[in-house]
């Protein structure tokens, strides 16, 4: 195999090792809600046609003859492939790790039911992001106390 199209061959399969740990499922006895779960078999989906199609494109290159050229605009839409699927690796880790344990289930629920009332939102469904920037607020004691009296107030 020439240069140019075991270059290739090479962006394809690396491609393909990384759409793979994407769309894996690393804990699939995990629960999460079902606009997750559609989401995340989306992604499966998804990742199993861009295998398909990385298969296909490798085994069209290697029984065509070596073009350099075009191996390099082929590898270019590889590299945009990669491109895409690093962005969409973004959002896929986060929402798994957003199972039902880790997430309030009933208060995304509720807000599911009155974000679906909007204008244009109508059957809109919640995939919630579980990253650990957001998992907690961080309040000084001073503005703690000052709350605590003022809810004391109110209170009493």
């Amino acid at each position: 195999m020439s240069g140019p199209v075991s270059d290739l061959v090479r962006d394809a399969a690396s491609l393909h090792r990384f759409i793979s740990s994407i769309s894996k499922r690393r804990q699939p006895e995990k629960t999460h809600r079902w606009a997750t779960e559609e989401f995340l078999n989306y992604i499966q989906d998804l990742s199993e046609n861009a295998l398909r199609y990385l298969q296909d494109f490798v085994d069209r290159a290697t029984i065509l003859p070596a073009d350099a050229d075009l191996a390099h605009f082929d590898r270019q839409g590889l590299s945009s492939i990669r491109e895409f699927w690093s962005d969409l690796h973004e959002f896929v880790g986060p929402a798994e790790n957003a199972d039902t344990l880790s997430i309030p289930v009933a208060l995304i629920e509720h807000l599911e039911e009155h974000v679906s009332k909007l204008p244009g939102l109508k059957g809109s469904r919640l995939v919630i992001s579980h990253t650990s920037e957001l998992n907690y607020v961080e309040y000084p004691r001073s503005d703690l106390r000052f709350h605590a009296q003022a809810y004391e107030g109110i209170v009493t």
